[in-house]
């Protein structure tokens, strides 16, 4: 089976004709990357311990923001004939499934079923965790509990399917949790994330009306032919208030009724100041999660005491989000399904171009929509 992995300093020389095998800078980190063989998983459908379990072949497969961290750590502390292998998302072929697995049946196309807390819709806890099915997901073949993947239907390509489950899951469940009645104001940061693409076609099923922040002029007009209303492209080192058109658009709505941000670190003090009375704002995560790479200059920590007291005077909900539950992922799945909602790739990277596709996925500031590598 197939692996691409990250690879300890001492695997080139053992795989000299390995043309997949590639050193990129992510990061500033020198990464070393290729696509490697290792011996196929043995599966029994008879066993007991396999009883719930689906064997899969993995088509194509994606990488988060989340696998960077996992991708500079493994670079950085690999021995040097060891190799980490990567990836976040995926969509398989079931090959074989457990005696006792009904959720699916082999042929099936899957992908994974992010469900958090829970484990998934049969709830069960023997065997299995809420969360990501699999840090690995790169892996050819893989081994997984039945209500960690989902079939999608016919109409979604592999290149769609492959960036899909974690990025509509997590959109799909922060719109939930916004509460929306239907024509109300809401602003989606940093809206060229994955997680905010995603957000901004959730937003547009409950009738929203969306703006988005982005520091990218050349992405505007593409964010406008996704339903945005009003693109603000923002200096990061000032307040959003203190942006004229940004300020101007939130006083004339009476301030933003709901805000969908991926990164609560970069933009929570940012955003409470054009928000409104009552007012809900969810976030996903931190920019500053990775943890490893090159030293950069450490931005003043965000006053968090100072976000709470506006958050406080405002009556504005801080809601947190981690992934969502299966039937947000259904629901996106659905809307895929009947045409009301679009998935951006940026592209699909074959073959032996590694560091291509780590470097697009991570490295590229002008990267739109999900990166995906094909196996086949």
């Amino acid at each position: 089976m197939r692996n691409f992995a990250i690879c300890g300093r001492t695997i080139p020389a053992l795989q000299p004709f390995n043309e997949s095998i590639e050193a990129v800078a992510i990061g500033g980190v020198r990464v070393v990357c290729g696509v490697l063989e290792t011996a196929d998983r043995a599966f029994d459908p008879a066993s007991e311990a396999h009883g719930h379990r689906v064997l899969v072949r993995v088509r194509q497969f994606s990488c988060n923001y989340r696998d960077k961290s996992f991708v500079l750590r493994a670079a950085a502390g690999l021995p040097g004939n060891r190799f980490f292998v990567i990836g976040s998302e995926f969509v398989a072929d079931v090959v074989a499934v457990g005696a006792s697995v009904r959720r699916v049946r082999p042929g099936d196309r899957v992908i994974g079923d992010n469900t958090y807390p829970d484990v998934g819709p049969g709830h069960v806890t023997a065997g299995a965790h809420g969360g990501i099915p699999s840090n690995n997901a790169s892996g050819e073949y893989l081994i997984l509990h039945e209500d960690k993947v989902m079939a999608v239907p016919p109409e979604m390509p592999d290149d769609v399917a492959a960036g899909f489950s974690i990025g509509a899951q997590t959109a799909f469940s922060m719109v939930d949790k916004l509460a929306l009645r239907g024509g109300e104001h809401v602003l989606v940061t940093a809206a060229t994330s994955n997680t905010s693409l995603f957000a901004i076609e959730a937003l547009r099923e409950r009738g929203a009306v969306i703006y988005a922040t982005t520091r990218s002029v050349r992405h505007a007009q593409r964010l406008r032919e996704r339903g945005v209303h009003e693109v603000f492209i923002v200096d990061m080192t000032l307040p959003f208030s203190k942006h004229e058109q940004l300020g101007s658009t939130a006083r004339s709505v009476g301030g933003f009724s709901g805000v969908v941000d991926p990164f609560l670190d970069l933009h929570l003090l940012k955003v409470l100041p054009v928000m409104r009375n009552g007012g809900r704002y969810v976030s996903c995560g931190f920019h500053q999660q990775v943890g490893y790479g090159a030293p950069a200059p450490a931005p003043a920590p965000p006053d968090y005491s100072a976000a709470l007291a506006t958050a406080i005077v405002k009556n504005v909900s801080i809601i947190g989000n981690c992934v969502g539950q299966r039937r947000h992922l259904e629901q996106a799945v659905t809307a895929y399904e009947n045409g009301r909602l679009s998935v951006a790739i940026d592209s699909v990277i074959r073959g032996d171009r590694t560091g291509a596709f780590l470097q697009r996925t991570f490295e590229e500031p002008e990267r739109f929509g999900k990166v995906v590598y094909a196996y086949r």
